[in-house]
């Protein structure tokens, strides 16, 4: 668990479908944006998660991005296999044991207000930075999924706008089963 004053947290975007053994332009520009933000001293640890089944494999390239950017290993945590965005957020809320810990992530841009929404149930200080990315189609565990938010970028927006809408309604159902947040 970390206590620490700020992370950087980088949602999972998968790998490509059509080359699994790479980062979606989401999962690679969105975490690049973050290795920066750590590289100019903004966070004390970077916070990545991954997804589905492939989830040891975004890890990997993840981590050797980190590498690259000259983060050393013991600044970077991986929040593994992750299903959706309410799971995601409570796997980071375990590893974050400061609740007033400040959380700056960088996302996709049209995936800021669910993000928003989500972990404003867990952290009071959260700054987003939107990051602009290429759509492409990734490895999902439902295909239809995979195709219908990534077959075009108006339907990849709706995707989004329309989980916006239904995340906080979803939030609270998964909340009342857990039994609240704290």
């Amino acid at each position: 668990r970390l206590n620490k004053n700020t992370v950087i947290y980088v949602p999972s975007y998968c790998l490509l479908k059509k080359y699994p053994s790479r980062l979606t332009d989401m999962s690679l520009q969105t975490a690049k944006r973050g290795l920066e933000m750590m590289k100019a001293g903004m966070a004390d640890k970077i916070v990545f998660s991954t997804a589905y089944a492939t989830w040891e494999k975004e890890a990997e390239l993840k981590k050797a991005l980190a590498v690259e950017y000259g983060i050393p290993n013991g600044l970077v945590e991986i929040i593994p296999a992750v299903t959706q965005t309410f799971d995601e957020a409570c796997k980071l809320k375990d590893i974050v044991s400061n609740p007033d810990a400040k959380i700056i992530v960088a996302c996709q841009k049209y995936h800021v207000k669910r993000v928003l929404n989500t972990l404003s149930h867990f952290f009071k200080d959260i700054e987003v930075v939107g990051v602009t990315t290429k759509i492409e189609r990734h490895l999902d565990q439902s295909n239809l999924k995979s195709v219908l938010i990534s077959s075009t970028k108006l339907n990849f927006i709706l995707w989004n706008w329309f989980f916006g809408l239904i995340g906080p309604l979803m939030m609270r159902r998964q909340m009342r089963k857990r039994g609240g947040v704290n």
